[in-house]
């Protein structure tokens, strides 16, 4: 069956917003559920604020550290388990951790993944 690369960018988060708990809802058509997926965005924030990432109410899908050169924003991926995704209707959390700082800022979030044709 042949492959293609599809993605979805999340509708609402090509504003920047403060990662305090926002919930993403998406489809993922055709999803291959035998390949990985690739999680894209920005992120900005203050040193020693901590980023999380739950896919599905799975454990954190992503999960790290922003240091002092995260004060102007990068764009960050990160491969995540295909295990974690669905076709349809998966829930992303994008929240701010326990560390010293302000919640870290994030944007303009891409799901990558594999797509079957028929």
């Amino acid at each position: 069956m042949p492959e293609f690369a599809q993605f979805v960018a999340l509708r609402a988060s090509d504003t920047p917003f403060e990662a305090t708990g926002r919930l993403f809802t998406f489809d993922l058509p055709d999803f291959d559920r035998e390949r990985t997926v690739i999680l894209m965005f920005k992120v900005s924030g203050p040193g020693n604020t901590r980023l999380q990432m739950t896919v599905n109410n799975r454990p954190f899908s992503i999960d790290f550290e922003l240091d002092s050169s995260f004060t102007r924003p990068r764009s960050w991926h990160e491969i995540v388990d295909e295990s974690n995704f669905q076709v349809g209707e998966n829930r992303l959390i994008v929240q701010g951790g326990a560390g010293q700082g302000a919640s870290p800022i994030v944007s303009d979030i891409v799901v990558l993944y594999h797509a079957k044709t028929p």
